[in-house]
């Protein structure tokens, strides 16, 4: 165009000679207007010609500017694709934490490029209305990235969901192994069998009935980890395999606990009772021991002035001696009840009962020989003088 513009001069000069020469009554003024013409009109030719080519040109570089927008674009959404593509939601509570920093990171780059990516399509929208030469091609560029874009942000999205997900999850299962090996402890304690040992047995007990107060009280613990479960299933948490295979472990450790404390806690309950009739059954083998002892002294005194006084006693300590019999079959009838409920020291109970009924029935027959004879006793005082 700067070649034309420059011959203008020279061309502007030569049309005005020849419509001087033309006017002036030449005779070759009609070859002159004829050539004027046709000079115009190559002119005209030339400069068309130009502005198609110049319009051409500039439409090509329009569209490699474009493309440039598109290159960058396209290349951007692959790298964020891959990004998106990472199924990894974390396995504990400040992993999903730093994969949570990271797309959060990711989403404020998303908001800036998709103003580039505007810019794009703003510039590709000038190029189709202006009829460019490669409109279609060019409105196929921009569908297929918006249509990308549109995707990428909603897997963008969906990722966030998930990820929000996973961080619930986590903080369910960590608070809910907590809770686990919390019971676990405790479960071991409520399985010891310190209640075998009758040492210091009352105190046992009171510590127990503070333990069993303790796990009573941890029940809001469990509760609020279960509304936590069954509120993420209710709400189509995407894990519910892993949710309800949680939930019902921590029920069931729950439940052992308790049997588990209850359980204990009637063997403390047996073993006081047992220790209770035990003594019971240590004072009837100490009563039997003392009336040996007595008997021993009646039987074989040498005097008969005590063996008349102590003849006084003989109604006395067969009333007494009756009064254990009936005391005696009563134990047998607690033996019986604790063999009926089980009673952890019930063998043994049997065992020590038993042994003081046998001394309790050598100690009847026969009464000549075991109760006091005064006529054994008399006797014997004879013989002596």
């Amino acid at each position: 165009m700067a070649e034309i513009e420059a011959r203008g001069e020279r061309l502007s000069s030569l049309t005005s000679y020849g419509k001087e020469l033309a006017n002036s009554g030449h005779y070759a003024a009609p070859e002159i207007h004829h050539s004027l013409i046709r000079l115009q009109e190559a002119l005209a030719e030339m400069i068309q010609v130009w502005q198609d080519q110049n319009l051409k040109l500039i439409q090509a570089k329009d569209l490699q500017k474009f493309y440039g927008y598109v290159e960058e674009n396209e290349s951007w959404l692959s790298s964020k694709e891959a990004f998106l593509a990472n199924k990894d939601l974390g396995d504990s509570v400040s992993s999903v934490e730093s994969l949570q920093q990271k797309h959060m990171q990711f989403e404020k780059a998303l908001e800036a490029q998709v103003k580039e990516i505007d810019i794009m399509t703003s510039f590709g929208q000038e190029l189709f209305d202006s009829q460019h030469y490669d409109s279609q091609n060019i409105m196929n560029k921009i569908q297929e990235i918006l249509r990308r874009k549109q995707k990428l942000l909603e897997t963008a999205l969906t990722r966030r969901h998930l990820l929000k997900e996973s961080s619930l999850l986590q903080s369910f299962l960590r608070n809910s192994y907590e809770v686990a090996a919390w019971m676990n402890e405790k479960n071991t304690v409520a399985l010891d069998e310190s209640w075998r040992d009758p040492s210091n047995l009352p105190a046992k007990v009171q510590k127990h009935q503070t333990f069993q107060a303790e796990i009573i009280a941890s029940k809001n613990d469990l509760d609020r980890i279960q509304a936590e479960g069954k509120k993420m299933l209710q709400e189509g948490h995407c894990a519910p395999d892993v949710i309800q295979s949680r939930l019902q472990e921590i029920e069931e450790l729950w439940y052992e606990l308790l049997e588990n404390c209850h359980e204990k806690g009637r063997k403390m309950n047996d073993a006081c009772k047992a220790l209770h009739f035990l003594r019971k059954v240590d004072g009837v083998g100490k009563y039997l021991e003392d009336l040996e002892n007595e008997l021993n002294v009646l039987e074989n005194s040498p005097d008969l002035l005590v063996v008349n006084d102590l003849l006084k006693k003989q109604e006395a300590l067969e009333e007494d001696f009756a009064g254990y019999k009936d005391q005696l079959q009563e134990l047998i009838k607690t033996v019986q009840e604790f063999q009926q409920e089980k009673n952890f020291m019930a063998d043994e109970i049997e065992e020590r009962v038993d042994h003081v009924v046998h001394r309790f029935y050598t100690k009847e027959q026969p009464p000549g020989v075991h109760f006091f004879n005064p006529f054994y006793a008399i006797k014997s005082l004879c013989q002596v003088d």
